[in-house]
């Protein structure tokens, strides 16, 4: 979950960057808005994409550790089954 959300500050601050450098670029103040809004755009689905992509990995994370349980479960009643008949 860490690596998560160190993407999404590098892509926040990289997004901020891109936004200060076309506000200080010798443009047109049209031309600078659409680029700006281009641009936040790209960021807002790259974000996205991010954040998808780490909640697959934690869901995917979640079934393997409830597999693992129930694996788990079934091996300890197993094992006291025999135990109740051997006793």
């Amino acid at each position: 979950m860490k690596s998560g959300k160190v993407v999404i500050s590098v892509l926040a601050g990289a997004a901020a960057g891109a936004v200060l450098g076309m506000l200080f670029a010798p443009e047109k103040g049209t031309r600078i808005r659409r680029q700006i809004a281009n641009k936040s755009e790209d960021y807002v689905d790259e974000v996205k994409d991010t954040y998808e992509k780490v909640l697959d990995s934690v869901a995917q994370k979640v079934r393997s550790i409830k597999r693992n349980a129930k694996c788990m479960a079934s091996q300890d009643l197993h094992n006291y089954k025999i135990d109740t008949i051997n006793g």
